[in-house]
C-alpha cells in the first residue's frame, strides 16, 4: 500500500511538472522559535502531537527524492528569518543550481541580515 501511495506521488508531481520547471514553497511552517521550547505546540489552530510536524513541508522533495534548494527570503517583524525552497524535477539538479543562483543574484537576501537585540 505505502509503494502504491508513493507511486501515485510520483505521478502526480511528474504531471505538475509538464507545466512548471520549480515548485516554491516556504521552507518552514512558521518562523523561529524560542530556543528553550521543544517543538511548537500549534500552527494557527492546528495542535502539533510530534517535533517533526512543523518541518513537515520537506516531505514532498525528501520523500519523492527531489532536488532542492532553500534559499533565504526575509524576514518576519521581529527580524526571524525564513526561507524558501525551490523544488525541481527529477535529475534537474544543474537547472536547479542555476536558477537559485540567478534568483539569488537578483534579488541578493542572503546579503540582508536581522535586526536583533
Amino acid at each position: 500500500m505505502l509503494i502504491y501511495k508513493k507511486k501515485r506521488c510520483e505521478e502526480q508531481i511528474e504531471n505538475i511538472f509538464k507545466n512548471f520547471d520549480f515548485l516554491a514553497l516556504p521552507s518552514a511552517q512558521l518562523f523561529p522559535f524560542d530556543k528553550n521550547q521543544q517543538f511548537p505546540e500549534k500552527i494557527n489552530s492546528f495542535q502539533l502531537d510530534t517535533y517533526h510536524r512543523w518541518l513537515e513541508i520537506f516531505i514532498l522533495s525528501s520523500l519523492l527524492e527531489l532536488p532542492t534548494f532553500t534559499i533565504p527570503v526575509g524576514f518576519d517583524e521581529f527580524g526571524m528569518p525564513m526561507g524558501m525552497q525551490i523544488i525541481g524535477k527529477r535529475k534537474s539538479d544543474l537547472q536547479l543550481f542555476a536558477f537559485a543562483k540567478k534568483y539569488e543574484e537578483i534579488f541578493n537576501f542572503s546579503k540582508f541580515k536581522p535586526l536583533l537585540d
